[in-house]
């Protein structure tokens, strides 16, 4: 069973201190920088200023449209978080993120980003967990989106 990659903004630290207290540990795989055609969307979230916005970044347009409309049935998605369209993204320009990445059989995202470390250190433990994969560690790097 195909499990959603991405929890709703509002719940991130809950399901990051559930987490931590049932001592889950994380798998990790090495930092590869996505090359090739890539999508992604970026999150803002509404009700807490300390998480910045996120991006998901998937291989194809069809996966980022689906990565997005699994994030837009989270409940609550229009009150919590602002969303914009896929797009385009190339690594290696841009704004920094702090990212991390899935490994390749995952489809929904190939890696995830956040403009501030802490919120990517706490997704990548939550993805990490609810996922079952080892993840890559957090890796500043610069993105665009076109």
């Amino acid at each position: 069973m195909k499990r959603t990659l991405l929890p709703a903004a509002d719940s991130l630290f809950a399901l990051a201190v559930a987490v931590v207290f049932t001592g889950c540990a994380i798998a990790t795989i090495p930092y590869q920088e996505p090359s090739g055609p890539l999508w992604g969307f970026t999150e803002d979230s509404l009700v807490r200023s300390d998480i910045g916005r996120s991006l998901v970044v998937s291989k194809t347009k069809e996966q980022c449209e689906r990565s997005l409309t699994a994030a837009g049935r989270q409940p609550n998605a229009d009150q919590v978080a602002r969303y914009s369209g896929c797009r385009p993204v190339v690594f290696g320009s841009g704004d920094a993120y702090w990212t991390f990445t899935f490994p390749p059989h995952i489809l929904l995202a190939t890696a995830w980003g956040a403009v501030n470390r802490e919120t990517c250190e706490k997704a990548r433990r939550v993805m990490g967990a609810q996922s079952g994969v080892a993840v890559s560690p957090c890796t500043l790097t610069s993105i665009e989106l076109k």
